[in-house]
Formats: structure tokens, C-alpha cells, sequence
């Protein structure tokens, strides 16, 4: 048996019972990927994808590092100065492939640091959803991140997942008082930009309560600074990675923030101008309105306003449902990707906001009716989008 709604297991139940899980969703995404050529053509759309085929791998694997899986392999082999664009990626899961290259193939590393990584998000999600929820919501958040219309990221040559597993257990173990918490919330920021987001996630918590206790802001510093001095220093060292990246950046560019700077140069209209969240939806109606022809170009856009939507409407209707550092965190890593005014890869970044997930899995899980809808619909548009991914077709 592989249920995990028995509230009696312990740690290492559930852990075998996730690894279960997990191997179940991989099994049927390699499915997918044998199928995809039988119903569409390979047409490799990226830059430099001559790189992945000649990995020596056969393309059910290479193909699990398309598009930006590609940068991630460049930054590991060459780092950051013979090649443009790479610099938008941070760097501690390109370093992590690095470290370990010598042993195996590079794409290899890749697959093994996301899927473990996975592994690792699926055991501390669930234990902070059973916390915030229930146990049938626990279980609901593993089967809805796992069937997510973009889940077959978290598996691929991509950072989500490793930056999930370090949020998610770097929270858990802020709940369980661990020292440990603030090093992995800080280390997070080095894997994607959005864990600095966590910074005001979590200060507003402490503001939050503050003010419901009446306290001044000596007594704030006393009772919130001081009392998680070792949270504040672990976190202070895990944000050194961010820290010397951007320095780095500076060095060699003369833009600290060259990572944002670089991002007009991918196409798709991205702008590092600042550009508001009404402003961006506006464009991608527009587009949807105007572009032609129906493609699988088309469906991508179709996707990121779909999927843009649904989750601004689930962030809406969660506010209240979630504590207010959750909330905080996922409203931030919604808006920060729409900053450069387009939709373009949300169905992908939206995968980070888990608190969205674990308060959809407690709400279908009371809702029989929605949870076939939501399964049947989302497990559709997955095989699509996993078939489209591996046969080059951009998705997000």
C-alpha cells in the first residue's frame, strides 16, 4: 500500500510512501516522453540544443534538459563569462551539477539533484501542509503539485524543485525551532530570485505580532530580534551566496543586477522596466486577440493567461486561508516574474507558490466534485505539456 492518509505514520513511513508516489509520476512521464514522437515531430526551438544531443544520452533523457536546461549545463562546464544569457541563472544549481560532473554526465547530475530535490519537497510539503491543514490536505498537495499541468519541471534539468525542498523544509524547521531553518531559507535566494522573498514573508510575521501584543519597537528588537539571533545569523550566511553573485555581477558587467538587466534579451517583449501587473495582463489579452496562427505558439499563450488567472484568483480567495507570511511570500513570487510585463513562463514560475497548492489540496479535499475535475483537466494538460517539452516545443 502506498496511501498516505493513515495519521499514524511516522517519518520514514511517509518518506517511503512519497518515494512511491514520486516513482509512479516519473514512470508515467517516461511514458509520455516514448509517446511524444509517435504524435509530434522533434523541432528543438532553443538556442544551442546541438548541446543535449551530443550528451551521448539517448533523447528520452537529454531531452529532459531542453531549453533552460541547456544554461544550467553551459554554466556548470564553462561558468558564467564565455556565454551570454546565462547570466540570468543563479548559481548553486549549476555549481551542484559542477561538483559532481566528474562522476557522470552532467544531465544525469541534473535529473538526480531535481528529482532527490523533488523527493524532498513532496516530504517537507506534506508535513507543513498536514501542519496548516489536515492530513487528507497533506495528502492532496503531493497528488496536486505532482499532476500540475507543468509539474514535469520539478523533474527536469530546472531549479524549482531544489529551491522548493529548501523553502519548504527551511520553513518546517522555523515551526520546529531548528537553527538550521535560516541557513536553508537563505540559500534559496542563491538558487532563484524570489527567495528573497521570504525576508518580508517573515518580518511580517514578527510585525504582525508585535503589533497584536502591543509591543514597542525596543521590546520588538528584544522579544523577535534577539530571541531568533541564531535564525537571523543562519539566514544572514545562507544570503551570502546571493550576496557574492551580484558582486560578481558587478565586477564583470558593471551591473549588479545584470541578471534583470539581461532579461530583454530572451525576446518573448520582456522589458526591465517596470511594468504593472494590469499593464502586463492587458498585453497578453491583446496578444491572444491578435496573434495567429492557432499553433502550439498559440497554446502557450492560451496557458500563461489561463493559468496567470486562476492563480491571482486563488490568491485572492486564500489570503485569509493562510498565514499572513505565506501569503506575503506566494503574493510576492506571483507579481515579481510579471515586473517585466509579460505572462510568459508563469505556468512554470507559479509552481513555487506552495501555499496555493496546499490550500487547493484542503478545498478539494472535502470537494469530491472538484477533485475529479481538477485531476482530469490538469493531468490532460500535462501530457500535453510534457510531450511538448521534450519534443522542443516551447511551454513556459
Amino acid at each position: 500500500m502506498i496511501s498516505l492518509t493513515d495519521d499514524s505514520l511516522t517519518s520514514k513511513q511517509i518518506l517511503i510512501r512519497i518515494i512511491l508516489v514520486w516513482l509512479g509520476w516519473r514512470v508515467l512521464l517516461q511514458l509520455l516522453v516514448w509517446l511524444a514522437p509517435l504524435l509530434l515531430p522533434y523541432q528543438p526551438s532553443f538556442p544551442y540544443f546541438q548541446s543535449v544531443e551530443e550528451s551521448g544520452l539517448s533523447r528520452a533523457i537529454y531531452s529532459w534538459a531542453n531549453f533552460d536546461g541547456v544554461h544550467y549545463l553551459t554554466i556548470a562546464r564553462d561558468g558564467y563569462l564565455l556565454i551570454n544569457l546565462v547570466q540570468a541563472f543563479f548559481p548553486i544549481y549549476p555549481l551542484l551539477i559542477r561538483l559532481f560532473s566528474n562522476y557522470l554526465n552532467p544531465i544525469l547530475i541534473g535529473l538526480i539533484i531535481s528529482n532527490f530535490s523533488l523527493i524532498g519537497t513532496l516530504f517537507f510539503g506534506f508535513k507543513l501542509a498536514k501542519k496548516m491543514f489536515s492530513q487528507s490536505a497533506a495528502v492532496h498537495f503531493v497528488l496536486v503539485l505532482l499532476t500540475f499541468p507543468t509539474s514535469f519541471y520539478l523533474g527536469s534539468v530546472y531549479n524549482e524543485s531544489l529551491f522548493l525542498m529548501l523553502v519548504l523544509a527551511g520553513w518546517y524547521y522555523l515551526i520546529k525551532k531548528k537553527t538550521i531553518s535560516g541557513l536553508l531559507m537563505g540559500l534559496s535566494s542563491g538558487v532563484r530570485l524570489v527567495g528573497l522573498a521570504l525576508v518580508p514573508a517573515i518580518f511580517s510575521r514578527w510585525i504582525l505580532e508585535t503589533k497584536n501584543q502591543g509591543l514597542t519597537f525596543r521590546q520588538f528588537v528584544q522579544k523577535k530580534i534577539i530571541n531568533n539571533l541564531n535564525f537571523l545569523i543562519g539566514l544572514l550566511v545562507g544570503l551570502f551566496v546571493f550576496g557574492a553573485f551580484i558582486y560578481f555581477l558587478w565586477q564583470n558587467y558593471s551591473d549588479p543586477f545584470y541578471f534583470f538587466s539581461v532579461q530583454s534579451r530572451f525576446g518573448a517583449g520582456r522589458q526591465t522596466n517596470l511594468i504593472l501587473l494590469p499593464q502586463t495582463f492587458y498585453r497578453s489579452i491583446k496578444i491572444l486577440l491578435t496573434a495567429r496562427p492557432f499553433d502550439w505558439k498559440y497554446f502557450s499563450y492560451a496557458q500563461d493567461l489561463l493559468l496567470s488567472t486562476i492563480f491571482l484568483a486563488g490568491l485572492i480567495a486564500s489570503w485569509k486561508k493562510v498565514k499572513i507570511e505565506y501569503a506575503i511570500f506566494s503574493l510576492l513570487a506571483y507579481l515579481m516574474p510579471t515586473f517585466t510585463g509579460n505572462l510568459s513562463s508563469m505556468p512554470r514560475y507559479v509552481l513555487v507558490m506552495f501555499p496555493i497548492f496546499m490550500w487547493w489540496g484542503q478545498i478539494i479535499s472535502t470537494k469530491p466534485v472538484w477533485r475529479v475535475i481538477y485531476y482530469s483537466f490538469s493531468l490532460v494538460l500535462l501530457g500535453i505539456n510534457t510531450m511538448l517539452f521534450v519534443q522542443g516545443y516551447w511551454v513556459a
